[in-house]
This record gives C-alpha cells, sequence and structure tokens, in this order.
C-alpha cells in the first residue's frame, strides 16, 4: 500500500490539508487478476465534519465529494473518472463527525502513470484539493511476485458483491500507514501470484514478521508462517497484535520459501507506530556512545539551543534534567542527553524524529521569536511545538477596541480531545508576544473571563463599565462563545 498524506510530524505523506480545505486520507494498492490483468485500487477516507451539509428535502443534511481522477502517459489521458461520492444522511451536526469511506477499481495495463486526482466539496465551490503521484505497474506473467498490500480496518466473509468485496471477504480499508496508540491490530490484505509457476506441486512455506527499519530485526518475536499449496493466487488475509509494539518506524515483511528454504520472493511495505501505552526499555545515558550518535553534527553554539528546545514535549522530569544540562559545561553529557531524548521516542531510528521536531523548533524561532525570548520560549511556539499546527487561525488586531488576539483551532488532538481552542493576546504591543489567556485543552489555563480581560486591557469606549459580548469576537461553527 502506498499512502498519500500531509502530516505535519511524520515523514510520510498525509491528507490533512489547510483550513477550509477538504480533510482526507487517500492511499492505494496494485493487484493482478490473471485473467483479465493488472489492476489498482485507491482508498478514500473522507473526514465528513470539514465538508459542508446541506438540508435534504426531508429536512436531514448531506454532504459530498466531487472526483476527478486522471491516469496520465507522456501527457496523454489513458483513463478519466468522474463521479460524486455523497455522505450518508445525518439528522443533526452531531452525525457529521464520520469518516465516508470509498474504493475504486481500475484495470491499468504494466506501465508507469502519473496520477491526478481533484476533490470538490459539492457544496462548497472554494473548497478544491488537487494531488498526484506516479504508479508503476508491473506484472510479470510467470514470476512469482507479491501485490502491493491493502491495510484494513476491519474484515469478514462476505457473499455479497460490493464495492469492498474481495475473493469472498468484505475489506474495510485503513487508509494511512500510521498506527496511533488505541490501535492495536495492524490488518492487512495481499496476494502472491505464479507460485505454481515458480515452485509447482510442493509446499512453499509463507511468513510475515514485523521488523525494525534499519536493523531489520523482527521485534517482539511478532512473526507467523504458513504452509500453502501453489495457485496461480494465493491470499493472505491476516492481523497482528501491535499493543506492545512501541512508538518507532517498522517494516511488515512477508516473505515466500520453497521446501529447501529458498527466498522465492519477498515484499517490505512500511508503517509507524505511536503507542504512549508502552514505553521503551529504559536506557541509561552512560550507555550513549557519542561515536555513533546522530548528536555529535550539532555545533557547539547550536546544542544548548536545540536543547533547551525540547522542553514543550519533554515529560515534567525530563524539562527539568533539561534545565540542569543546559546550564552545565559537559558537553558531552549534553550530547549524550540530546541522543537519549529521542531514543526514548524513537529506538531504532531516533535521528528522524529530530529532524522533524528540528524543522518545527526553526519555523516557531523566525515566527514567534523576540529580544528576549526564542520562539520555543514563547507561549504560541509551546503550543504549535507540543500540539503541532492548528487547523485555523483566527487574529483580530484592535478589533473592536481590544488588544490583539489569537485564537488557535485544533479539530483534534492526539488525547482524543475534539474542537479544542487556545486563546492568545498581546499586552504589550512592542513585543512579537501573545501570552496564552484561555483554553479548552485539558491541562491548559481556564479563564472564562478572557474577553473581558481582553477589552478592558485595550482601547476602550467612552463607558468604562462596558462589557463586550459576542459581537465584538468572531465566533466560528460549532465554538459557540469560545468558552
Amino acid at each position: 500500500m502506498k499512502n498519500l498524506l500531509f502530516l505535519l510530524l511524520v515523514p510520510f505523506f498525509s491528507g490533512q490539508t489547510l483550513a477550509k480545505d477538504i480533510q482526507y486520507l487517500i492511499s492505494y494498492a496494485t493487484f493482478l487478476a490473471p485473467e483479465t490483468g493488472p489492476y489498482a485500487e485507491i482508498y478514500f477516507s473522507i473526514d465528513g465534519s470539514s465538508l459542508t451539509f446541506q438540508p435534504t428535502k426531508d429536512g436531514k443534511f448531506q454532504g459530498g465529494v466531487e472526483f476527478m481522477i486522471l491516469f496520465k502517459q507522456d501527457s496523454l489521458i489513458k483513463k478519466y473518472d468522474k463521479y460524486v461520492l455523497n455522505s450518508p444522511v445525518v439528522t443533526d451536526s452531531a452525525g457529521m463527525a464520520m469518516n465516508i469511506l470509498d474504493q475504486k477499481r481500475y484495470a491499468l495495463p504494466n506501465g508507469t502513470y502519473e496520477v491526478e486526482i481533484n476533490m470538490k466539496d459539492i457544496h462548497d465551490p472554494t473548497s478544491e484539493t488537487n494531488l498526484g503521484y506516479s504508479l508503476n505497474m508491473d506484472y510479470d506473467t510467470d514470476k512469482p511476485r507479491i501485490s502491493d498490500l491493502q491495510l484494513l480496518e476491519s474484515y469478514k466473509p462476505s457473499e455479497k458483491q460490493t464495492v469492498f468485496t474481495k475473493n469472498g471477504y468484505e475489506l474495510t480499508p485503513y487508509a494511512i500507514n500510521y498506527f496511533p496508540t488505541g490501535t492495536d491490530k495492524l490488518k492487512f490484505y495481499t496476494e502472491i501470484y505464479h507460485t505454481d509457476k515458480a515452485i509447482g506441486d510442493d509446499a512453499f512455506l509463507l511468513s510475515y514478521s514485523v521488523r525494525t527499519r534499519n536493523s531489520n530485526k523482527i521485534v517482539n518475536d511478532l512473526t507467523a508462517f504458513a504452509k500453502k499449496t501453489p495457485k496461480p493466487v494465493n491470499i493472505l488475509l491476516s492481523e497482528i497484535d501491535i499493543s506492545q509494539l512501541y512508538t518507532g518506524n517498522y517494516n511488515l515483511v512477508i516473505e515466500v520459501r520453497n521446501k529447501k528454504n529458498e527466498l522465492i520472493t519477498e515484499r517490505k511495505f512500511f508503517f509507524q507506530r505511536s503507542n504512549k501505552a508502552v514505553q521503551a526499555p529504559e536506557l541509561d545515558v552512560n550507555s550513549i556512545d557519542l561515536a555513533f550518535s546522530f548528536s555529535r553534527e550539532i555545533t557547539p553554539d547550536s546544542l544548548d539551543f536545540y536543547l533547551a528546545s525540547l522542553q514543550p514535549i519533554a515529560s515534567g522530569q525530563e524539562a527539568d534534567i533539561i534545565r540542569s544540562y543546559v546550564r552545565s559545561d559537559d558537553e558531552a553529557l549534553k550530547r549524550k542527553h540530546f541522543h537519549l531524548f529521542w531514543q526514548k521516542r524513537n529506538p531504532y531510528e531516533p535521528e528522524v524524529d529530530w529532524k522533524i521536531y528540528k524543522k518545527q523548533v526553526l519555523k516557531v524561532e523566525e515566527v514567534y521569536s523576540y529580544q528576549i525570548n526564542h520562539g520555543f520560549e514563547t507561549d504560541r511556539g509551546r503550543v504549535y511545538l507540543q500540539y503541532g499546527s492548528p487547523n485555523q487561525i483566527d487574529r483580530e488586531d484592535h478589533g473592536g477596541g481590544a488588544l490583539p488576539y489569537e485564537i488557535w483551532q485544533y479539530y483534534r488532538l492526539d488525547n482524543n480531545q475534539n474542537n479544542v481552542i487556545f486563546v492568545f493576546y498581546q499586552p504589550n504591543l512592542g513585543a512579537n508576544d501573545f501570552n496564552l489567556i484561555h483554553s479548552t485543552a485539558r491541562g491548559e489555563i481556564i479563564d472564562h473571563n478572557w474577553k473581558t480581560k481582553v477589552f478592558n486591557n485595550g482601547l476602550r469606549p467612552e463607558t468604562d463599565n462596558f462589557q463586550p459580548d459576542n459581537s465584538f469576537f468572531r465566533d466560528r461553527d460549532n465554538l459557540g462563545d469560545f468558552r
């Protein structure tokens, strides 16, 4: 399975676009039908809360997405599809927060294609999303081959033929190769072709395992195998318990071996796991060998800056240790702790996670720093690094006589909180610093009187006892009075 995604803090494409655009996940996989040839499947998951719903004739509500899909070779259109995917009909706004699934199948001869996908909200002409990717169809008619992998939300036997059924099963796609905390099963489907031609009549061994991406070592004994009879098409439909698999980057490796244990063919499929429920094995800072650490590449002048920049995402104890190390003159100890910090979060590829975070640190430094504070030391910088990029930002400069303020909205946080806001205001107009005054996120500052404080510290109207109402502040759908 290939993923086309636009997530901020993971090293693969994701389907989160900017505010007012359609929120989506898309992935694809290729397969071979021996009778008719190769084909591609595209899997869509649309966030219903990002669509515009309109009333139906019976007083209910429905949204939809118009898709236009092109397959090109040398700028020539080889296949074209245009259709509308309607959401289920819902009775109120609560029902709009759904994932709308779809799957399309296209027969394509072997070759390389440029795929272009255009998505439009059918009820909002300003909402349009375009993406593209390269698709390679390469299925030999005789050589053994493992198809792409289709990750699954669920599967069950089914005699009914729908867009989601294949080989007697209803396969509900899971359109991303990222498994967050709480998703404890990796379910998948793949096909193996031409084992009858490559192996003959002897049974063969089909195995799969979860391995570290770099070292290729099997993790937590997550491996299984079965003997199979050679066929033109063998299927592998299975699931793996990843509840104890801690955060990191992995490969799902599928192998076909003959009775001599000779490798006939294999495929590796990359996926990411984030698991706050399981801690990686405890590591000792003294066990870090700097000769093999990525932290040795950080210049001495930058070491304290980058070490201190970890505080927004550090635990309380980690933050205390970081502050003590920043004041230390022991450069080697600083580098070891820096490496250890990221190795705890990604035991196998700590540098990957650091480079992703580093880009965000440099971004907030550019946008939010001022004379006396680095970007990560400001409230906006800290929230950005801790929670990621907000889905929407509303900013007012002296709106209605209030001090400048910003309202950040997050559709969803990692701790399963929905529709969260952060309110920042600028008490000192001479500095690029906005203080956090109110938030609906758990564990953050709460002040339901923030509007009065923002207004009464600003350029007030002539009446001193004036109390602002919601007309002085920009409300958005589903946020009410920002309380």
